[in-house]
């Protein structure tokens, strides 16, 4: 990849690298063999944005912990991740030609950049490169959690636990579109589809329960 194009994506991203390198280890796919990947910066960048958050909402006052897990576990998760990694348009300098941008790839891509800045500029550097770009959804209220609601909705009704079944992946490889089918019991059930199976999954969840009139 040319300098031009690293500081290209240097402005774009709005953190500038003292060591090229890191950037173009972040960008690595694994695919790649016999060259250095991005699992490693992806596993410490995982740690860092976790320790960030938490910090954050120590300040932010949360009412206890469970609010608190509730909060980080929407501000970490591979989805949020994912769809700041899209606002990156990573496809136009990512090193591996035949990389495929699905969710967990792009949240994966989006780990390693915070490793990299992490790496490069310290705490301090990975700290408001997290907060610039998870802007005014890290003060957000976390979206309705479908799956735990049925979970507990089934519990309190003495139900077995939902199960969830795969019915199709079908799409272009680079952005599959998953069907799954949870059920509560062989006659009580929903589908829902989504690029993810964990979206698929919150879909099918959310379907069920509104056939229940558990949500509108």
């Amino acid at each position: 990849m040319s300098k031009a194009s690293l500081k290209a994506l240097e402005q774009y991203i709005g953190y500038q690298f003292k060591s090229r390198d890191l950037l173009q280890q972040a960008l690595a796919h694994p695919i790649i063999a016999g060259q250095h990947n991005n699992e490693m910066l992806e596993f410490l960048g995982d740690r860092v944005l976790g320790l960030v958050l938490a910090e954050y909402l120590l300040s932010a006052k949360m009412k206890n912990e469970g609010e608190a897990a509730r909060h980080l576990a929407y501000l970490a998760s591979g989805a949020l991740c994912a769809d700041i990694a899209a606002g990156w348009q990573l496809d136009k300098y990512v090193t591996a030609t035949a990389a495929q941008f699905t969710e967990r790839v792009l949240a994966n891509y989006c780990e390693a950049m915070i490793g990299a800045v992490y790496q490069d500029g310290g705490l301090d550097a990975a700290r408001q490169f997290i907060l610039r770009h998870w802007g005014t959804r890290i003060s957000e209220t976390p979206p309705i959690d479908a799956k735990t609601v049925l979970q507990e909705w089934a519990a309190k009704q003495g139900k077995a636990l939902p199960q969830y079944k795969k019915i199709s992946a079908e799409g272009p490889a680079h952005q599959p579109v998953f069907v799954y089918h949870v059920s509560l019991t062989p006659e009580v059930g929903a589908r829902g589809k989504g690029l993810s199976r964990r979206q698929a999954e919150q879909a099918a969840a959310t379907a069920l329960l509104q056939q229940l009139g558990v949500i509108t």
